[in-house]
């Protein structure tokens, strides 16, 4: 029979695999999106041009299967969307596992560029081009076997600028190449090399007087790749002590994440708050001539082995142990949560907003800043209904273009659902630019309006003659479709005005908890709001 010893080993690496143990390369999968490993294969497995080529490749067979016209590659198209949805499941996402599917995909691809040189016209040139472009971008990575290890000119920087007898280096963990490597018979005494700040640990109050001690006994930290910084910093519940190491460490900003910080690092970028400076930065990136491609953000297993970004940190003469104990000792310890990588949810479990968050949402204004109570609209309940009912019959103007196009089958084109459509367009972009970050005022808003108004306006004019000639046709129905919208709005109207807590029959309602949140979303610059009942968090409710 089978090797049984072949057999453990197997369901031990798929255990492994699954999230299932708790060990430091689990960390680098947590909170990883389905896409994850198809945009590293697309990227840096094939390289755009050619994942490109691939991807017309599947779309192009999905097609003909919709037509009865696919021949034997549909085995190579259910090969591949099998195997990509299979590992887009899989918590150990790693773009090795996707190796499988590149040969079929390299045939899709090959096929598509055969498609398109067939059909003439200026698709002719895509297929050369994206050939050409597959073989710039390989070019560009086999650079990095041109040039020297970056861990092993990191070594001989540390050779060059530390004395081997007066300074001692710190490194990160077991986990990671130790620097210096022994090389040209340097001496460099074992007991200069032994400190290891054992990032991996859990966050306690070992650990800060750990990593305090080291800091006070170490002249240079070594950071080796980005093993540890892109892995740890995904799980802030569980390191909040490490990443903030990390954050003061270089310096990086409070609005930022650590990882993006990392990633672009080089000397003078940031200012470190641990009493260390970022001394010496060495990457080997993709390359040809000037143009450079930062892989950074490829997965971990993509960069640390062959060509991993090493940084240097140099104590400062102006270091100040109690400084540094100052800022980590901040760091609240009670909140750490010891879950596997696996058990985290998708998103950070913090109800808290970011402190550059909340200071944007306290410098937004008052009430009263935003919405003048001598205005007449928010001093005449009469001109409020009316404007308010114009805005919408003028958000459904706007869209109604873009309805009437979208539904060519509907005898009314869908102008009842104008209005709606219409604070639909309207408040998602809006939403979207304050979930990124844009401060929410009324430009904004009127901007959004105005880019409607003028789409719709393009679309009308567009399709002046049809659309014209459904207006004079249905017009009497457009304009009972009004007044039955106007008659419905003042009847509730007047039944909110005489009973406005109306919800419940005996109960009444939840108007102040509504009012609240409606006033917060009003108020709030940036998405998610502000919490109304809970002071320095946001709203998850709803």
């Amino acid at each position: 029979g089978l090797n049984q010893s072949w057999i453990d080993n197997l369901r031990s690496l798929r255990v492994m695999a699954s999230g299932a143990v708790d060990f430091p390369p689990s960390l680098q999968w947590a909170r990883r999106p389905v896409w994850f490993p198809w945009a590293n294969l697309g990227v840096w497995g094939l390289g755009p041009p050619l994942a490109l080529l691939a991807v017309g490749g599947l779309v192009w067979t999905a097609r003909d299967m919709l037509r009865k016209r696919a021949g034997d590659e549909v085995l190579l198209w259910v090969w591949v969307i099998f195997w990509l949805v299979l590992h887009a499941f899989t918590f150990n996402c790693t773009m090795r596992y996707l190796l499988p599917i590149c040969p079929a995909l390299a045939v899709l691809a090959a096929r598509t560029g055969i498609r398109l040189w067939d059909s003439g016209r200026m698709h002719r040139l895509i297929a050369p081009v994206a050939l050409v472009a597959t073989a710039v971008w390989a070019l560009a990575f086999a650079q990095i076997y041109a040039r020297p290890h970056t861990r092993v000119a990191a070594s001989r920087w540390i050779y060059q600028n530390a004395d081997p007898f007066a300074h001692t280096i710190a490194n990160e963990t077991d986990w990671d190449d130790a620097l210096p490597l022994v090389l040209d018979n340097h001496p460099f005494p074992a007991d200069r090399l032994g400190l290891k700040l054992d990032l991996y640990a859990p966050d306690n109050a070992g650990k800060l007087e750990h990593i305090l001690s080291v800091l006070d006994r170490a002249d240079l930290i070594v950071v080796s790749s980005n093993r540890q910084w892109g892995s740890i910093t995904r799980l802030p519940e569980r390191y909040p002590l490490t990443c903030a190491y990390y954050r003061h460490l270089l310096g990086c900003p409070d609005d930022r994440e650590i990882a993006s910080c990392y990633r672009c690092a080089v000397p003078g970028t940031f200012r470190g708050r641990l009493g260390f400076e970022l001394a010496a930065v060495f990457e080997s990136n993709p390359a040809l001539g000037p143009w450079r491609i930062g892989d950074q953000s490829a997965e971990e297993a993509f960069t640390v082995y062959d060509h991993p970004k090493v940084l240097l940190f140099r104590k400062q003469p102006g270091y100040d142990p109690r400084a540094a104990r100052d800022l980590l000792s901040r760091v609240d310890l009670s909140t750490v949560m010891h879950l596997r990588p696996d058990q985290f949810p998708r998103h950070p479990a913090n109800l808290m907003l970011p402190d550059h968050r909340l200071a944007a949402q306290r410098a937004g204004g008052t009430w009263r800043t935003l919405f003048d109570p001598n205005a007449i609209v928010n001093r005449r309940p009469v001109v409020t209904i009316m404007t308010w009912y114009l805005l919408m019959c003028l958000l459904g103007l706007s869209t109604f273009p873009l309805i009437w196009l979208a539904f060519p089958g509907l005898s009314d084109r869908g102008y009842p659902m104008a209005k709606a459509a219409g604070l639909l367009l309207l408040s998602y972009p809006v939403w979207l630019a304050g979930s990124l970050g844009v401060s929410v005022d009324r430009l904004i808003i009127a901007a959004t309006l105005a880019g409607m108004a003028a789409t719709g306006a393009l679309v009308a004019w567009h399709n002046r003659r049809t659309f014209g000639r459904f207006l004079r046709e249905r017009w009497r129905y457009l304009l009972s479709v009004e007044i039955l919208t106007a008659v419905f709005f003042v009847a509730f109207l007047l039944i909110r005005m005489a009973n406005p807590d109306l919800w419940h029959p005996f109960r009444g309602g939840e108007k102040p908890m509504d009012l609240a949140y409606l006033t917060a979303v009003l108020k709030s610059a940036t998405f998610p709001p502000y919490d109304p009942w809970f002071a320095g968090g946001y709203i998850n409710y709803y």
